[in-house]
């Protein structure tokens, strides 16, 4: 803001201010605690605002345009998705996943790997939010791609994948730089267990593609131990196009995949934030604004459903703590 307003506004807002990591979640301030033990004048940080408010003009572009709408970008693709009411999900799947679930107005504090954030604040009324990420997943397809050079773009696992029934009892864990929610182990390193001399590429890009239903599985598993019920996941990202991956975070999550029409959910919930300070939308409106272009329901029974993901979360076991420290 400072630099769009030309130094007029320092200002952000609550979503940014709670992802910062310098923020009082439960006050809504920031942690001066904080910032007198590593000796940082509070002074220096913005002023914490409405998502939905008055943050000046910028004439960036040549004519002056208000900036109404400032949102931090997962927390924006979570309200674009109108995940509005509580036990709303959506999950964001580009180079990693982030998994954001809606926990309403009362503040908690969450457990097992996954952080509690403010989704936005409107008026008097804060929304929270818990998150969990996965910061492997598009990218394990991208080192299918760059790395071992299986398909010569992303978009071509699918295929690939899908030119096979199954994995052939191929897992693959992806702690390619080690992994986060729920394990938070740094020296976690990627596995590719139980290849046979009839495992071919395709059986890999499978797994591969598991791989990324089973991370999101981990997370969501949190939340819903905590208690929340979770029908329905809304996602977007890049890699959420690939069908087979919808359809296997659909299978292994049991829950139904909703995809928009476009996944670049982030940009449109910073739209929908300044159309609504203009008063060209409510808030009630906004969960009807995107538009599910395809939903992905369950289709393997419960049985396999756990044993699968037992199976890969033994070999994430064997994959833990392996650089020594």
């Amino acid at each position: 803001m400072w630099k769009l307003t030309g130094g007029k506004v320092h200002a952000t807002s609550f979503s940014n201010a709670s992802s910062s990591g310098c923020m009082d979640i439960k006050n809504e301030k920031w942690f001066s605690r904080l910032f007198d033990y590593v000796g940082v004048p509070e002074s220096v940080f913005p002023k914490i605002k409405s998502e939905s408010d008055d943050y000046g003009m910028t004439d960036v572009f040549g004519v002056p345009i208000p900036i109404t709408g400032v949102i931090a970008d997962q927390q924006s693709a979570l309200f674009a998705q109108g995940c509005t009411k509580p036990g709303s999900v959506k999950c964001t799947n580009g180079t990693g996943s982030f998994l954001d679930i809606n926990i309403g107005t009362t503040f908690t504090t969450s457990h097992g790997g996954v952080d509690t954030l403010i989704g936005w604040k409107l008026g008097d009324t804060t929304t929270y939010a818990v998150e969990g990420f996965a910061a492997v997943t598009g990218s394990a397809v991208q080192w299918l791609r760059d790395g071992v050079k299986f398909i010569q773009k992303s978009s071509d696992i699918e295929a690939l994948a899908a030119s096979v029934e199954d994995t052939n009892g191929v897992y693959f864990v992806p702690g390619l730089i080690g992994l986060i929610t729920p394990y938070q182990d740094p020296f976690a390193r990627g596995l590719i267990i139980g290849i046979t001399r009839g495992t071919t590429e395709a059986h890999i890009a499978r797994a591969t593609l598991e791989a990324i239903a089973f991370r999101i599985k981990d997370i969501l598993n949190i939340v819903v131990d905590q208690g929340i019920e979770i029908s329905e996941i809304k996602i977007d990202g890049g890699a959420s196009e690939n069908n087979l991956l919808a359809q296997m975070i659909a299978d292994y999550c049991n829950a139904s995949v909703l995809r928009p029409e476009s996944v670049e959910a982030t940009s449109l919930g910073a739209a929908l934030m300044a159309a609504m300070y203009m008063g060209d939308i409510t808030l009630d409106e906004v969960e009807r604004v995107t538009a599910s272009d395809a939903v992905f329901t369950p289709n393997i029974d419960s049985r396999r459903r756990e044993e699968e993901y037992k199976i890969w979360k033994e070999a994430v076991t064997r994959s833990l703590n392996w650089i020594k420290h």
